[in-house]
């Protein structure tokens, strides 16, 4: 896989494993894309906690993040990999995330 940082300005490339893109014409959405910005997590991180709105949704591009129903949970709900997305629902809904979701190891998004 390229690695995100140095891909900045290859987004089609890099979204092309993630569902959510599955079909998608780049074209059509290269103004969004063009003001993406890559984020990238240490283990252990929060990305989205339920106490924080979020305004933002995230592909995983590299590494694994965990949803929890608390912080430092052993146990997972579920374990997002390359391809998956995390946030989205917080958009659609305009509410909160239900979840806790952090970084299982260092991780591009």
């Amino acid at each position: 896989m390229k690695t995100p940082d140095s891909q900045e300005n290859d987004w089609p490339a890099l979204l092309s494993g993630s569902p959510l893109f599955n079909g998608v014409d780049f074209t059509v959405i290269a103004a969004e894309l063009r003001q993406s910005q890559p984020l990238c997590i240490e283990h252990g991180q929060v990305l989205l906690d339920p106490k924080r709105i979020n305004d933002d949704f995230y592909i995983v591009l590299d590494g694994e993040l965990l949803v929890c129903l608390a912080p430092r949970v052993q146990q997972p709900l579920v374990r997002l990999r390359v391809g998956d997305c995390v946030g989205e629902l917080s958009i659609i809904d305009n509410s909160p995330p239900s979840a806790y979701v952090m970084a299982a190891v260092k991780t591009h998004l």
